[in-house]
């Protein structure tokens, strides 16, 4: 027996490897901005003309956020050809996007950020829905905390080359890795779901087998029972508001993504060498970068080691209360370097300490439980839709939330105002789970529903 759990867990994990290069490069275009902005303000290395302005720095970050509505599109679009052609047609926009930012034109700049926007959201949302439907139950958990972990990898690998190799050399990188990504997605087996979705029986059997879920076909009828209910009646866009479990799912998914979303952490890895500088750190900002980075990413591999044997609620409670203790930390110590507060003069290695324990924090819960729970939480019919609008709602949340805080907060109350901000999302973001997110810790994706639907 355990030589059989062994060899399906190997067969899961290895497909599981190609698709992680895909959040890799999520990771490289999040962190992109953090080394990027400092070049770009320099005339002596940026490709433009003249160094940017606070507003377009803001809109270079946040713009990432503004179309995860291609989510909702691609959600249809995976149903038709496939999750396969759905993730390597969103890569081509990876390939356009460093294209474009070697141009030397800020339009250019905010073009290709858009197309980094739209693949983020193809890929985050389809590696989710894919590996929800290729792995086991028990292992489930693992194999979709490992996407934020690799991410992570994506960040600390701009974070390290950024502000070390030339400009143009920081966009042919990732253009190389998306080639290799193209080529890896090939190799992979298709969803059994979609399969299931054209009523190919003896395609979801052989794909069943690829992954070693040899187990599982013989209750492909029950199956493919449950599925032809599911999509009987009603259009999946009804479903999704008309059937209490995905009713409840959807409110948990849609809250929950867009205080991961509007939390700051993220905001943070986007302008870190860029607040670090502002600190006045006694490290230097961009190797400070980089250590947040690598945090970031032990944070995020402690949550996978976790999740199925302790649970999605405790990580995600731990997490957002450790980010709003931060996050009022970092706020008091920017409000009284603002007043020249004496004391601050001696602690320039208080915020470097503080956003590392953040990170940290935040990538052992908030940065990777709302991912896995998108791929657990919805019923087989609405599972892309419901998915991808949470995705979408989140992201123009995020949009807003950036543009708000580094657009206004900070030009108009300072630094402390903008963490003072976060730090009331991340305590709401810790009430909500308490009051509302169930555990799915072991429980099939069948049980789950029928958890929500209680």
């Amino acid at each position: 027996m355990k030589l059989k759990i062994e060899r399906y867990v190997k067969k899961q994990f290895g497909i599981a490897v190609f698709l992680y290069i895909g959040p890799i490069l999520n990771g490289y275009a999040t962190g992109w901005t953090a080394p990027m902005v400092p070049i770009l303000m320099d005339n002596a290395q940026s490709p433009l003309k003249e160094p940017l302005t606070a507003t377009q720095i803001s809109w270079l970050g946040s713009i990432v956020y503004l179309f995860l509505f291609a989510a909702v599109i691609v959600g249809y679009i995976a149903n038709i050809v496939g999750r396969r052609l759905s993730l390597i047609g969103g890569a081509v926009f990876t390939i356009t996007s460093y294209g474009l930012l070697v141009a030397p034109n800020i339009a250019m700049l905010y073009t290709a950020r858009v197309f980094h926007s739209i693949y983020t959201s193809v890929n985050v949302f389809l590696t989710l829905v894919y590996i929800g439907e290729m792995a086991s139950s028990n292992i489930r958990g693992i194999l979709l905390t490992m996407t934020a972990v690799c991410q992570n990898l994506g960040c600390i690998l701009v974070f390290s080359v950024g502000p070390y190799i030339p400009y143009r050399m920081v966009q042919y990188l990732p253009i190389i890795l998306t080639i290799v990504y193209i080529i890896a997605v090939f190799l992979i087996p298709e969803s059994p779901v979609y399969y299931l979705i054209k009523g190919d029986e003896k395609s979801v059997i052989a794909t069943l087998r690829k992954f070693g879920r040899d187990d599982d076909i013989n209750q492909l009828s029950l199956m493919t029972e449950e599925f032809k209910v599911s999509h009987s009646s009603t259009t999946p866009i009804r479903e999704l508001f008309t059937v209490k479990s995905n009713r409840k799912a959807f409110f948990i998914m849609l809250v929950l993504t867009t205080l991961q979303y509007i939390s700051g952490v993220l905001n943070i890895l986007f302008f870190a060498t860029t607040i670090f500088e502002s600190a006045g750190s006694s490290v230097d900002p961009n190797i400070s970068t980089i250590i947040i980075g690598i945090i970031f990413t032990v944070g995020s591999l402690i949550s996978p080691i976790f999740v199925d044997n302790y649970g999605r609620r405790i990580l995600l409670l731990i997490s957002t209360f450790g980010c709003s203790l931060c996050m009022a930390l970092l706020g008091i110590y920017f409000y009284l370097e603002q007043i020249n507060q004496t004391s601050v003069s001696s602690l320039k290695w208080l915020p470097l300490l503080l956003v590392i324990v953040l990170f940290f924090i935040f990538g052992i819960g908030l940065s990777t439980i709302p991912n896995t729970l998108l791929g657990e939480m919805f019923g087989p019919n609405v599972r892309t839709i419901g998915s991808s609008i949470s995705i979408c709602i989140g992201g123009i949340a995020g949009f807003l939330s950036t543009n708000f805080s580094f657009g206004y907060l900070l030009v108009y109350f300072g630094m402390h105002a903008i963490f003072w901000y976060f730090t009331v999302i991340n305590i709401l973001a810790f009430v909500f789970t308490l009051l509302f997110v169930p555990e799915t810790k072991g429980l099939s994706l069948i049980e789950v529903e029928n958890l929500l639907a209680k």
